[in-house]
Order: structure tokens, then C-alpha cells, then sequence
């Protein structure tokens, strides 16, 4: 537990910068709780096809017209309902569920 607990501090002072440091507080722990199993969510979403992808026209008002499209995509939460992008799309891009 001590390790567990060191680890989230080093984890936490690491994400501030260079020459700082950090002691263990409890919601640490609760935040890689959480993270964890938003990470085992996401990899069950992806193997059940919760998400949704969506085409955000992108508009040229000069021209007034399309100039193109965005992707966004969405994720359904069977419990949770809508998954915002910002909850989700780090958790992936920093350990691929893909």
C-alpha cells in the first residue's frame, strides 16, 4: 500500500514538472480508481461498438459553403450515459484500447 501510494505521488509530481514534488493525498487514490475503471469501460465499449461517430460540417462563410467535415466521435455509456470527449479521448490516446 505504501508503494501504491508513493507511486501516485511520483505520478502526480511528474505531471507538474521538472524540480517539484508532491505527498500522497487520498483522492489520488481515488482518481486512479476511477481512471482504472473508466479504462476497463472503454475497453468493453470498443469491443461492444458503444460509440458513435458523428460528421460536423465545416463551413466556408466567404464562399457560403461546405468546405469540409469534422469527426467527433461519442461514446454511450450503457450506466452512464453520454461520455464526454475530454473524460474519454486522453484515456485513450495514453493507453491504446484499439
Amino acid at each position: 500500500m505504501l508503494l501504491k501510494n508513493a507511486d501516485l505521488a511520483l505520478y502526480r509530481a511528474k505531471a507538474v514538472g521538472r524540480g517539484s514534488f508532491s505527498f500522497f493525498a487520498a483522492e489520488m487514490d481515488l482518481k486512479a480508481q476511477l481512471r482504472r475503471v473508466l479504462e476497463i469501460d472503454l475497453r468493453k465499449a470498443v469491443a461492444t461498438g458503444e460509440f458513435e461517430l458523428f460528421y460536423q460540417p465545416i463551413v466556408n462563410l466567404k464562399q457560403d459553403r461546405i468546405s469540409g467535415f469534422e469527426s467527433l466521435i461519442r461514446w454511450n455509456h450503457p450506466t452512464r450515459g453520454r461520455v464526454p470527449p475530454n473524460e474519454f479521448i486522453p484515456l485513450a490516446k495514453h493507453r491504446p484500447v484499439f
